[in-house]
């Protein structure tokens, strides 16, 4: 362990400025006499949009350039003479010509390619057969393991979010919230890490909207100049750059929602561009605005294990389990997301300076009501009403320059990311005796559980109300530099020493505020008394109890019930929230703080310094081979709260002891990746790859908060835990023909160390632990901790992309995107168990317990058996469609209970089906009309426990979606 003060945190930052000086000084003394150069855009001949990823080769002298996400390529270092230039970009015909060098000439040529198999002047080239190219002359001129979804597929058949786009790619699972994506999962795992133009964003996906971005860039085979703390994989958000004239786009869209009649679907964009001054100033400026209904009804049900048969209880044994509670609930969700996205970039004679600023909002208003069933007889009426906002900033700065041949990018990034739930009040009432606790068995089912309930409003009596203020903000300040240098030896081996390196410093926070009020009548603290003086005219209705309480009729909305979409059931005494409100504020100053709220708040900040050196060797058009290392040095602080509860109401002074706590630590590793490309023909190449990666714990795990409860049960964070080690192989054979498309399969195995789990003991000897007091002796005892055995997660990826172009009208307007992913993972789980010894019975205490240190084995959390995607199109004449599938197998959800597989649970396998249908208007130039529908198979989300597959542990059905809409171009 380290102390962390302020004058190391200064050296550290000072030494990682002079290490980048030093780089920028020493990769001048690389820099070559002045040479010919040759530079231009390589675009498409019919619709002149640019050809990403296109290969521009000098043949024989063997150099070359690959343009970048823009269109753009640059070649210097060009030596007087005559040269054929061959230009090649998947799916067109190539360009050959012959240029001239006399001595320090720059030769400007911009090329349009045609279609194979064609003549120039007859080439259409459709949406999604060009987005479809796109990705694949991407995929095949990386060096490393990409899949990309094109700018072009994102535009003419744009999906909910930029989750919903990544979930078209191979090996990515996703999980949703009525029925829209707001996370992913890249080869079952979560520790991924998302950048806007290579600058790191920490932001949520589902905030962002398809139409803000261009392309997408999902890597899974990492190489040393990125960010190492990946698992999964690293999601690069490409920014639309301007290109010449004035360019006007609108996207309009209306939406209906079948779940609840809703027409709050409304989708809005623009975008602006130009380029200035002879084309070198390019500004791009592009806003949107969305709003979706995203309510929803979901039932949950809760087990507990029935050992009364007394069968032998071990890891794997399966025991009985039976039903405690069924909840019922229904939300009312509408989500807001606002976009801007500014890109500017002006081009110098050696390169080009660019800025970009990334801004991205999602506003959520919320209201649900439950209706819980439980096994203590009571039947609970709660609800929930909340905003919730979180916002995303990201302002960047960068430059890519040509120093001689040397090639130097830099960037200066500051994103941000913002959290808050302003307003968030809970209501809570109560039926007791309403629920006929004693004819539940292992064999009784949810309908059978709810049948048992008993709702009378006479009976239903207001508890407790809770407001809440909670907020996270993430600051992120990078500076990043990278300098490559070519080399070329003879006639076949050439490639580049690359090296560069990376500051980072991130600031946390944490902060939450609760309050609590009591409001029935035999409370000390009585506010259902003063609500009512204070609200004399409110229409209020007493209990038939006792005079001074509430009555939940009070707050019931009209009709006091309401159909529930699943189980042949209703939900019973909805709230009115603006009723509940009103009777809240009216005591708002007599609220008690909760010093419960402030238990997981915390403070942190992290400077991470990292630099890498690397190198790629080309042995002819054979052979591509990058080996390197990269160093990165993790210094960490932060600040949490000490928190011994003695009661959870009342006072403030009476509740328990709050305090700071205080902490640090740091890491550091190095990362050896190892890339090898063999390409033995034209149209098949092999990709084999070694990289070392890591993945940090959490932060509210990483931290040294401590947490007991008033009854003795303690929870602790762990300032001290290790980042997760993860060891990755990857194989993949790409094929490639005019006819067949692009296929590829892959094998990829990942070994994971150090995994983070939270580890639960029972204090037989509580001095072990710290605690002297006999009042902690056998209570839970929670810290996280590095699991002491490796993970291991393996699977096989198969894509198949292509198009039947060759075939006979109207047969060769289709196009097939294909892609299966299947996994398997192992992992063991450590948990602590108690065994009972028993002692003569004639000696007292007749028994102690003994502790035991075990493990279990499982699937790793989060991964699936399999996922798959197909994508069928069609264009043809202005007409563009898609209908495609989506399914998620197996999933692993939970471990319950780590000691015993019983209440294990999966996600059940889903099907999703959607279709996306555009039209060209003839008789008005750049108008297109659209059709989406979503979740056509109506299908729901479902939690199932992993043995009992027929115990459902939450379902949630949100219905079909769908809008219409128009994009005018010009």
């Amino acid at each position: 362990m380290k102390n962390i003060n302020t004058t190391e945190v200064i050296k550290f930052k000072l030494k990682g400025l002079l290490f980048i000086f030093l780089m920028i000084n020493s990769s001048l003394l690389f820099s070559q006499g002045k040479t010919g150069q040759m530079e231009g855009t390589i675009k498409d001949y019919q619709t002149g949009e640019v050809l990403p990823f296109a290969s521009v080769g000098f043949q024989k002298i063997n150099i070359g350039a690959v343009t970048d996400d823009k269109g753009f390529y640059q070649i210097k270092g060009i030596k007087p003479g005559e040269y054929k230039v061959n230009v090649s970009f998947v799916g067109y015909k190539d360009s050959i010509f012959t240029v001239s060098f006399i001595g320090n000439d720059k030769i400007v040529r911009n090329i349009s390619l045609g279609l194979e198999g064609t003549n120039v002047d007859e080439v259409v080239v459709t949406a999604q057969a060009l987005g479809q190219m796109k990705a694949i002359n991407n995929q095949l001129n990386a060096t490393s393991i990409t899949n990309v979804v094109s700018d072009v597929k994102i535009r003419e058949l744009p999906d909910a979010n930029a989750a919903e786009a990544l979930s078209r790619l191979p090996g990515v699972t996703i999980s949703r919230e009525g029925g829209e994506a707001t996370g992913i999962k890249i080869r079952g795992v979560q520790a991924n890490t998302i950048y806007v133009n290579g600058m790191r964003m920490d932001g949520g996906l589902g905030s962002v909207a398809s139409s803000m971005i261009g392309g997408i860039e999902l890597t899974k085979a990492f190489m040393p100049d990125q960010d190492a703390d990946i698992l999964g994989g690293a999601v690069d958000f490409k920014m639309r750059e301007a290109s010449s004239g004035f360019r006007k786009e609108i996207t309009l869209r209306q939406g209906y929602n079948s779940f609840n009649k809703s027409f709050k679907m409304q989708d809005a964009s623009i975008l602006l561009s130009n380029r200035f001054f002879g084309d070198r100033l390019g500004v791009m400026l592009s806003g949107n605005y969305d709003r979706k209904n995203r309510s929803r009804d979901t039932y949950y049900g809760s087990y507990e294990k029935n050992t009364s048969q007394g069968l032998p209880e071990t890891s794997y044994t399966l025991v009985p389990v039976q039903l405690t509670n069924v909840t019922l609930q229904t939300t009312e969700n509408l989500n807001n997301r606002y976009g801007v996205t500014l890109f500017t970039d002006y081009k110098l004679s050696f390169g080009k300076v660019f800025y970009q600023g990334f801004y991205s909002e999602l506003a959520q208003d919320n209201v649900s009501a439950t209706n819980s069933y439980n096994t203590t007889g009571t039947i609970n009426y709660n609800a929930t009403g909340s905003n919730k906002n979180e916002k995303n900033f990201l302002n960047g700065i960068g430059g890519d320059f040509l120093v001689g041949r040397i090639k130097i990018d830099f960037s200066a990034s500051l994103s941000k990311r913002v959290s808050k739930t302003p307003y968030r009040l809970d209501y809570d009432s109560q039926s007791q005796g309403g629920f006929a606790s004693n004819e539940v068995d292992t064999m009784t089912t949810i309908n059978q559980f709810l049948a048992l309930g008993t709702h009378s409003l006479d009976r239903v009596d207001v508890g407790y109300v809770h407001k809440y203020d909670e907020s996270y903000h993430n600051d992120e300040v990078g500076l990043k530099l990278n300098i490559e240098v070519p080399f070329k030896l003879g006639n076949s081996l050439d490639g580049y020493l690359k090296f560069g390196g990376k500051i980072r410093n991130i600031d946390r926070k944490a902060d939450n505020q609760g309050r609590v009020g009591d409001i029935i009548g035999f409370s000390p603290q009585r506010l259902g008394e003063d609500m009512i003086k204070r609200l004399p005219d409110f229409g209020w209705v007493r209990s038939q109890y006792d005079n001074r309480m509430i009555n939940h009729a009070s707050f019931a909305a009209q009709p006091l019930e309401k159909d529930f979409s699943m189980l042949g059931a209703k939900t019973y005494y909805l709230p009115d929230f603006n009723r509940v409100k009103t009777a809240v504020a009216s005591v708002d100053e007599l609220l008690n703080p909760l010093l419960y709220s402030d238990k997981d708040d915390y403070t942190n900040n992290e400077d991470l310094f990292a630099g890498y050196i690397m190198t790629g060797i080309n042995i002819g058009k054979l052979i591509t081979f990058t080996p390197g290392v990269r160093y990165e040095k993790d210094t960490y602080s932060t600040s949490a709260k000490y928190l011994a509860e003695v009661r959870r109401d009342g006072p403030l002074e009476a509740q328990g002891t709050l305090r700071d706590t205080t902490d640090g630590s740091f890491n550091e590793n190095f990362f050896p990746m190892i890339h090898l490309k063999i390409k033995p023909a034209s149209w098949f190449d092999i990709r084999l790859a070694y990289t070392k990666t890591c993945s940090r714990p959490g932060f509210d795990l990483m931290s040294p908060k401590f947490f007991r409860d008033q009854g003795f049960t303690v929870e602790m964070g762990n300032v001290y835990l290790k980042p997760q080690t993860n060891y990755n192989y990857d194989a993949y054979l790409s094929f490639f023909t005019g006819k067949l498309g692009l296929f590829t399969a892959g094998a990829f195995y990942k070994k994971i160390e150090d995994q983070t789990v939270n580890y639960n003991v029972i204090m037989i000897d509580q001095k072990l632990y710290g605690f002297t007091n006999d009042a902690y002796l056998n209570k839970h005892y929670t810290k996280p901790i590095n699991n002491p055995w490796p993970g291991y997660i393996q699977g096989l990826e198969l894509d198949w992309q292509t198009q039947f172009s060759y075939l006979s009208s109207p047969f060769n307007g289709i196009i097939l995107n294909a892609n299966v992913t299947f996994f398997d993972s192992q992992t063991k789980y450590p948990f602590f168990q108690t065994k009972p010894i028993y002692l003569d019975p004639a000696v007292s205490p007749f028994q102690f317990s003994e502790a035991i240190n075990t493990y279990r084995e499982s699937k790793v959390i989060g991964s699936s058996d399999i996922v798959g995607n197909v994508s069928l199109g069609y264009e043809r004449g202005g007409f563009s469609g898609r209908i495609s599938g989506y399914y998620q197998g197996f999933t692993t959800t939970n471990q319950v209970d780590v000691t015993n597989i019983s209440r294990d649970e999966n996600r059940d396998h889903f099907l999703r089906i959607d279709m996306q249908l555009s039209q060209k208007i003839k008789f008005v130039e750049g108008l297109m009309v659209y059709l989406n529908l979503s979740n056509l198979t109506n299908n729901p989300d479902r939690i199932i426990l992993t043995h009992y597959t027929d115990r459902v542990r939450s379902e949630e059905r949100y219905g079909a979606s769908g809008d219409i809409g128009i994009r005018y171009r010009f």
